[in-house]
């Protein structure tokens, strides 16, 4: 039986969901807007699983379009 993860993380949880080593990394991740802000949840900071979801989908679009873009440019004379 697989048990589901949670919607709401902690910002450890959240930094091992979002693959970032460390909680200090994701926080700064969300200081610099790549990572949505968190939301206070029982008396902590905490993150919506699927708000990171989008977060990781946005970079990764990001990346992809930055790559491309780096493709077309290296072949300029």
């Amino acid at each position: 039986m697989t048990i589901p993860l949670p919607r709401v993380l902690r910002a450890g949880g959240a930094a091992e969901y979002a693959g970032y080593k460390t909680a200090k990394d994701f926080q700064r991740a969300v200081a610099c807007g790549e990572m949505p802000p968190g939301f206070d949840h029982a008396g902590g900071d905490a993150w919506d699983r699927l708000e990171i979801d989008d977060a990781i989908d946005l970079l990764k679009s990001a990346t992809k379009r930055n790559y491309r873009w780096q493709e077309q440019g290296a072949h300029r004379v």
